[in-house]
Parts: structure tokens; sequence; C-alpha cells
């Protein structure tokens, strides 16, 4: 079975995501920061899900 945007589709995702937060962060002010911080931390947090995972895996 094939997943709908392939190989690619999830680290467009996370490059869309951070580009947004990259924008609203310089252009909005108070709240709309906190979208901007947690935009630019999903990268982050998928980076360490995988080597989690990674990690889970190898242990096995």
């Amino acid at each position: 079975m094939r997943r709908v945007g392939g190989t690619f589709g999830i680290p467009i995702l996370l490059a869309i995501a951070a580009i947004v937060a990259l924008i609203v962060g310089l252009l909005g002010d108070g709240a709309v920061d906190v979208v901007a911080w947690l935009g630019l931390a999903a990268p982050l947090v998928a980076i360490g899900w995988a080597l989690r995972t990674r990690r889970l895996a190898v242990r096995s």
C-alpha cells in the first residue's frame, strides 16, 4: 500500500510549518508568538521521535 505524499510528504509538511511559523513570528506579536514557537518546534519534535523510535527498534 502506498502512502499519500510518498517519501517526501512529512518532510514537506514540516518545512511548510516551519516557514509559516517564521513568517508568523516576524509579523505577529503577543499570543501569535506562541504559534510561531510551536511551528518551529515541530521539526525538532519529529527528529526526537524518529531517534527514539530508531533506538527502540535497535534494542528489540
